[in-house]
């Protein structure tokens, strides 16, 4: 039997579910990915791999739009399940999510690094956007990829959490650890945001590989849509800590419960 660590249970809200989205989060400018990293869903996951089209793009822009002038929208990320450098519009699409968000809220978006140009960072540079680059691939494109960013001043960070601070995307990534040794608030449920995905379909958060939480469209009227806990809530490391939704994941193991990582 597996040895268990408990991590603190957050504060218990009560809130009506569904909730109105509140905040679009992220927007999946690509499912496409490089890379065939094992801890990522990519690799197996079954719906269409492409690009977003302009149309969605501009129509996720006025979600962001909607959110600006009624207040809640914090920071967007330009990211999904895929590796958004590799959108051949991307330079373009980074100036226009400025636009729409304003000058004041974050703008940003992890990468592999692989393809991280000059004119992508260019565009960063020029509109502000930070870029987190992942460890994916440390000597071919990692460090390169944060010598380049750092040098014009816009690398906000870098990543080894599949290493150091793993998740199995709520279990859609077979036989990878889980490491968790603080509460994990879920902001998807709590606070209602959501992602956009490349299809243009609007969906519960940004572990949904497959799209098993779309809510609606993109070209929905903003604010008209809700999130709700959906399948991938019950074997999620992320707590959603609402009064009245019980969140249990395999054979009936409390997610809060989750097995020590050694080392």
């Amino acid at each position: 039997r597996a040895s268990l660590r408990r991590c603190p249970v957050i504060s218990q809200l009560r809130l009506a579910l569904p909730r109105l989205i509140t905040t679009l989060h992220q927007i999946e400018l690509s499912s496409k990915c490089q890379l065939k990293c094992v801890y990522c869903p990519s690799p197996t996951m079954k719906r269409p791999q492409g690009f977003m089209a302009r149309a969605h793009f501009l129509a996720s822009l006025d979600w962001v739009r909607f959110f600006v002038r009624r207040g809640p929208q914090g920071e967007l990320n330009l990211a999904g399940t895929g590796e958004s450098t590799l959108h051949p519009d991307f330079p373009e699409f980074i100036g226009l999510a400025r636009a729409a968000l304003g000058p004041v809220q974050a703008l940003l978006f992890p990468t592999n690094g692989i393809a991280l140009t000059e004119e992508i960072v260019e565009a960063c540079v020029r509109h502000d956007c930070r870029v987190y680059v992942s460890l994916h691939q440390g000597s071919r494109a990692g460090m390169p990829a944060i010598q380049l960013a750092k040098r014009r001043g816009v690398l906000a960070g870098y990543s080894v959490d599949a290493a150091v601070q793993p998740t199995d995307w709520a279990g859609q990534v077979k036989d990878w650890p889980v490491s968790l040794t603080e509460e994990t608030r879920c902001p998807w449920i709590r606070e209602g945001w959501c992602m956009v995905l490349s299809d243009g379909r609007l969906t519960t958060c940004s572990f949904d590989a497959e799209g098993a939480g779309v809510v609606g469209l993109v070209t929905d009227a903003p604010g008209s849509l809700s999130v709700a806990p959906y399948s991938l809530c019950a074997s999620c490391h992320q707590q959603i800590g609402v009064i009245g939704h019980e969140q249990w994941g395999p054979a009936g193991m409390p997610r809060h419960l989750l097995p020590i990582v050694p080392g």
